[in-house]
């Protein structure tokens, strides 16, 4: 029987006892027989309760020790792309192609900025609003160096050329 169910039971028997249907006899037997039901239930529950509380701590556990994992494992990732690009710029290598892997390395270019607040409300000032995203108070960057890219000028802003490593 479902814990409602007795807990429906439970009213039943105080309605009936109210109305003085039930006997004076029965109700000691009857309210103890309902009342031991719904607290080995209830029991039971809280007993469930407390299982699923600690698997979601040891899966919280678990997931904080993959992240840590992957973390490091990400680390390794950029020390080792730092060291294998710093080697093959320095011999002068811009391809090495073998049965495994296909290294190169691809030209790109990033914004940097001064102060990106003060920077904001500058643009703000002299009506240069394109480079502006509104909603979020930030910076439109891919609108910022495509600007630069053409030749423009904008104090605070500088466009930083430099190689990526590609593995493939």
């Amino acid at each position: 029987m479902k814990l409602y169910e007795l807990s429906e039971m439970y009213n039943e028997f105080f309605e009936l006892l109210e109305a003085e249907e039930i006997p004076v006899e029965a109700i000691a037997d009857t309210l103890e027989g309902l009342q031991g039901s719904i607290e080995v239930k209830a029991d039971n529950i809280a007993s469930m309760i407390k299982n699923l509380i600690a698997d979601a701590q040891a899966i919280k556990t678990e997931e904080e020790a993959l992240y840590k994992r992957r973390q490091a494992k990400a680390k390794q990732v950029d020390g080792l792309k730092n060291y294998l690009s710093y080697w093959l710029q320095f011999s002068n290598i811009d391809k090495v192609e073998t049965t495994r892997n296909k290294i190169s390395f691809r030209n790109s270019s990033r914004i940097k900025f001064v102060d990106e607040r003060e920077l904001i409300t500058k643009l703000a000032l002299t009506g240069k609003n394109e480079y502006i995203k509104y909603g979020e108070a930030t910076l439109r960057k891919d609108e910022l160096a495509k600007a630069l890219k053409a030749g423009a000028e904008i104090d605070g802003v500088v466009l930083e050329n430099y190689r990526n490593l590609q593995i493939k």
